[in-house]
């Protein structure tokens, strides 16, 4: 035998052998197919390389050691040399999610996290490679290869996680999961299966087929920690608190506080020159809470939270839409709506919103004291997985469909569509998108309409 697959220590070291090197490298005797389908390297890895039988048990790939083989890639993208994170320094990260197991209904109704079927699967013996859609399978290099096992911190946030998707699915609510739900163990679709329908236990309805993953921002995190082992780099002293939770609790304890009063009690100094004052101070607010910059708070990090700053008028609406990256209009027509870039980045990322109010109608910010600003309420948000598939698809569909016609001048209005709409979002006049007919237009974005963000404010009112 090449390895002994009833030991730990004797598995990982024929694994890391691949480490540096590419299949080609090994010599690995199999048929390449060029270009390659999705999993398929980690297919010919486990059935070549480990020599063991594909199969679709539950089991782990390595039964004997409970060990669950994962062949994940790697994207390059531009360094960021100040970084905080050796990851973002190297100019890696994380190409995708890592897919655990498929959910079963069913049986998840039924069980206790303590003998959940996915505590056993995340047991990962992982096999990061550098992705380049350029290059053969047998000539894409492993770069860092290693066993791992969440730690406490994160296993109790991932525990969470499966409940929130336990509760869903035991309230007849399965059709209404959404990854955005979660922080680091997302419920994502599955693929092509993704439009199929299957039964649920509680209700008539038919949910998506769904499996259990680790959301790509917190496997992000994961290379980041198995590269700081690699290199001795000693991690700085990890907080057992988890600090999404801890610091709404802060903010929820400020609700019906006045601005001047919030300056006052966590020491704030900045003067109010800035067009985006409030953003700024709500900032500031939060880095004292925490004791560092916000950039630096792990479980945000590791989620992917956004924090969004709302001030709403006396009548609970917003003066301004909320908007997202702007509409790529040659990449958007070669989409499907279900990996679509505006559907991941809206079902997938929660956002940490933190809403104020103002006492006295206005029309530009400046013109209120602090003191005609109350915290009025904060929370996780993340779309609705029914607001999604329905409103924003008919906005994301009409918007392809007018981009493939090359009518730049039609996309829906507020007054169209009930979530959102399509709007300019550029610098100046001369701040253009190419578009797929060779000419060049303004920038354009999706946004979320005032009178949605007052109903959403309203529904997760404290």
């Amino acid at each position: 035998m090449k390895y002994d697959e009833n030991n730990l220590k004797s598995v990982v070291e024929y694994a890391r052998r691949l480490e540096g090197n590419t299949l080609r490298d090994a010599d690995i005797d199999y048929d390449v197919v060029s270009g390659g389908n999705k999993g398929q390297l980690g297919q010919i890895v486990e059935k070549y390389y480990f020599e063991k039988e594909l199969n679709s048990r539950q089991e782990p790939d390595f039964v004997s050691i409970g060990l669950e083989l994962k062949v994940c890639p790697i994207k390059k993208i531009r360094p960021v040399t100040r970084s905080a994170y050796l990851i973002k320094r190297m100019g890696l990260s994380a190409k995708e999610r890592i897919v655990i197991t498929k959910i079963n209904y069913e049986i998840i109704s039924k069980e206790e996290w303590d003998v959940a079927y996915v505590r056993e699967k995340l047991n990962l013996l992982l096999m990061f490679y550098i992705h380049d859609h350029e290059k053969e399978l047998d000539e894409l290099p492993f770069f860092l290869v290693n066993d791992w096992y969440p730690n406490k911190k994160d296993l109790d946030i991932i525990r969470r996680d499966w409940h929130i998707i336990k509760n869903k699915i035991t309230e007849g609510k399965a059709h209404e999961i959404s990854e955005g739900d979660t922080m680091y163990l997302g419920a994502c679709t599955k693929g092509a299966s993704s439009k199929k329908g299957v039964k649920q236990p509680f209700n008539n309805i038919e949910a998506k087929e769904r499996a259990f993953s680790l959301k790509r921002s917190y496997v992000d995190f994961i290379i980041e920690d198995l590269l700081k082992s690699r290199n001795n780099i000693e991690e700085k002293d990890v907080r057992d608190i988890d600090f999404s939770i801890t610091l709404l609790l802060e903010i929820k304890n400020n609700i019906g506080k006045k601005l001047s009063n919030l300056v006052k009690k966590y020491k704030l100094e900045r003067e109010r020159l800035a067009k985006n004052y409030l953003n700024l101070i709500t900032i500031d607010m939060l880095e004292t809470i925490y004791g560092d910059k916000v950039s630096n708070i792990e479980e945000f990090n590791k989620a992917g939270i956004e924090i969004k700053c709302i001030l709403i008028s006396p009548n609970g609406v917003p003066k301004e839409h909320m908007s997202f990256e702007q509409i790529r209009y040659i990449d958007i027509i070669e989409e499907e709506w279900e990996t679509s870039t505006i559907r991941d980045k809206l079902e997938n990322k929660k956002q940490l919103w933190i809403v104020y109010k103002a006492n006295k109608d206005y029309i530009r910010q400046s013109e209120l004291e602090l003191n005609d600003i109350t915290l009025y309420t904060a929370f996780y948000w993340n779309m609705p997985i029914q607001d999604l598939d329905h409103d924003y698809y008919e906005l994301w569909r009409d918007t392809v469909s007018k981009i493939k016609e090359g009518n730049y001048d039609g996309f829906m209005k507020s007054t169209e569509n009930r979530v959102g709409h399509i709007r300019p979002k550029a610098r100046d006049s001369k701040d253009l998108m190419e578009t797929p007919q060779g000419t060049y237009e303004k920038k354009k974005s999706f946004w979320l309409n005032r009178s949605y963000i007052a109903e959403v404010i309203e529904k997760n009112r404290i």
